[in-house]
């Protein structure tokens, strides 16, 4: 029983071995074969292309998420897989793989195309667990190189239809080195593949536009250039809640006032002044998250209206308070002489008059209501309906503009 054990022993031991020598066998023929593959290839010289010497390269994204894109500062941050493909001759080779992946390592034995962004402002290579980027050969001197990258770009935006616009953002790809006989950039098919899974809160993605450029430069020269653009439409949900329709409630409120009795003074005032603080709060805090330009946007325009009806409205009140309170030359006269009338026919304290036998009593003159007054109260009626009316029309007229402009 012991030798039989021993001999399983050895056996699993030789096994083992033969193995490992196998494999160590066939790790030399693939470190000989890629060594005979590379030997022939300089990194430092772009490709022998027998198409007039141009090499062609193109390119495709795969955008994994379109995020941060602020009004603010004008720009977009983006993370995608950057795919580069293009035929290297001195890499072809016979009796391989069907394909050969490459780490990371091996990269810079191998010439790649020196393509960069030039509108982007930062950029980060994800390197997490290892450096995230791969490199592809096939028997026919194919090459795919990707890397995944997060960007930054600028994106220059128009503002007039703010919040109801739509922004065009684009990314730039040119070759830093190589001008357009030395190079062609063209685009893969499928030129943008986005992920199923990519969110926008704030916008929606309506269309990918995808072209190919040429960037002329007065010193160095002409260089090759594609470049896609993104079409975004912002949602406007977020400021109908934050924006709109508290404003639009704050207007209503003050409209309220020219139910109210003017005499009311305290209470008029007090809604006036409520209404215009609260409209002045919610101006300067809309400010702060909005951008700033030197032309005017939809959203301003939108507000100076709502803070000029509810200024107007407190200053509807005052006027017709001055009104009411004025009286005519005529009823100043008028009030004199019942005066001096009452002076003189009233007898002393205790006393009583008579005429012809009838005893004449004082009595409390009734109140009287003035023309201003009944103009002040007319002002309020018509008010009650100009005002929500002019606003109507506003509104009739500010959605569809902006609206119009939105789609262009």
């Amino acid at each position: 029983m012991r030798l039989i054990n021993t001999l399983a022993i050895l056996l699993r031991v030789y096994i083992t071995y033969l193995l490992s020598d196998i494999a160590r066998a066939k790790n030399n023929a693939s470190r000989q074969f890629l060594e005979n593959l590379l030997q022939g290839v300089d990194a430092r010289i772009r490709p022998p292309n027998a198409d007039n010497g141009t090499v062609v390269v193109k390119v495709n994204l795969y955008v994994l998420s379109l995020s941060s894109i602020s009004a603010i500062n004008m720009e977009f941050t983006t993370d995608i897989y950057f795919r580069e493909f293009w035929n290297d001759p001195r890499l072809i080779y016979a009796d391989g793989p069907p394909h050969i992946s490459l780490s990371s390592r091996f990269i810079d034995q191998i010439w790649t195309p020196d393509l960069y962004f030039p509108n982007e402002k930062s950029a980060k290579l994800h390197g997490v667990t290892m450096p995230n980027r791969l490199l592809r050969i096939f028997p026919d001197g194919n090459v795919v190189f990707s890397i995944r990258m997060t960007l930054v770009f600028s994106c220059p935006m128009e503002f007039e239809a703010f919040p109801m616009d739509t922004q065009t953002c684009a990314i730039k790809i040119e070759s830093y080195a190589y001008e357009t006989h030395e190079l062609q950039l063209a685009w893969q098919d499928p030129p943008v593949e986005i992920d199923d899974e990519l969110e926008l809160p704030q916008f929606e993605l309506m269309e990918i536009n995808n072209v190919t450029c040429h960037k002329q430069y007065k010193t160095t020269g002409k260089f090759p250039c594609l470049k896609v653009t993104f079409s975004l439409y912002r949602r406007l949900g977020s400021f109908l809640l934050q924006v709109y329709i508290p404003s639009t409630l704050i207007i209503i409120v003050s409209c309220i006032s020219f139910w109210i009795n003017m005499d009311a003074v305290a209470a008029r005032i007090s809604l006036g002044v409520t209404t215009v603080l609260t409209m002045t709060t919610h101006l300067t805090g809309l400010t702060n998250s909005v951008p700033k330009v030197s032309y005017p946007k939809a959203i301003d325009i939108w507000m100076s209206m709502a803070m000029l009806f509810v200024f107007t409205a407190l200053l509807e009140y005052a006027f017709v308070n001055a009104i009411s309170r004025r009286r005519s030359k005529h009823d100043a006269y008028k009030k004199t002489d019942k005066l001096d009338e009452s002076i003189e026919m009233t007898a002393a304290p205790g006393t009583q008059t008579c005429v012809d036998g009838v005893q004449n009593v004082p009595k409390e003159p009734a109140k009287r209501v003035t023309n201003y007054q009944k103009v002040a109260h007319r002002i309020d009626q018509l008010s009650r309906y100009i005002f929500p009316s002019i606003f109507l029309i506003f509104n009739i007229v500010y959605w569809p503009y902006y609206g119009a402009m939105r789609e262009r």
